[in-house]
């Protein structure tokens, strides 16, 4: 995928039309992503991107896992486009519920090697939210 960094904070894919928070939650909104990233709970993330205001918008949320994996980029380690979404690593939540019998859990991704599992909603992952599409 080719992005724009928009210069406020946020990254446009140019495949999906999708616009990505350019630093995860609680990292310094600077050029490098500066800072640690925060670890969310389930229900916190969720909280988190509905209240975001980033780039002039307010339209905020926790990609679906489908969304997710369209910023990993197996080519690469950690499997991110580095000097787009710096400072990426970890495991992040997606809103996708990972199963009926185990409804307490999430899938997330972990960037380090572009793998998937699930986690306990209760769980302190990272973050990095969306706005458009869905």
């Amino acid at each position: 995928p080719t992005y724009t960094d928009s210069g406020n904070d946020t990254v446009t894919d140019n495949v999906t039309g999708l616009t990505w928070q350019k630093c995860s939650a609680g990292q310094n909104n600077d050029d490098s992503c500066s800072g640690t990233a925060a670890g969310y709970t389930y229900q916190n993330a969720i909280s988190y991107c509905e209240n975001l205001s980033l780039g002039g918008r307010d339209d905020w949320r926790v990609p679906a896992i489908e969304e997710l994996y369209t910023i990993v980029n197996f080519s690469v380690t950690p499997t991110i486009e580095s000097n787009i979404f710096p400072n990426t690593s970890d495991y992040y939540w997606t809103s996708t519920p990972y199963s009926p019998s185990l409804s307490s859990n999430a899938w997330i991704i972990f960037f380090t090697y572009g793998t998937n599992g699930y986690s306990n909603m209760s769980s302190n992952r990272k973050l990095r939210c969306i706005a458009g599409g869905a």
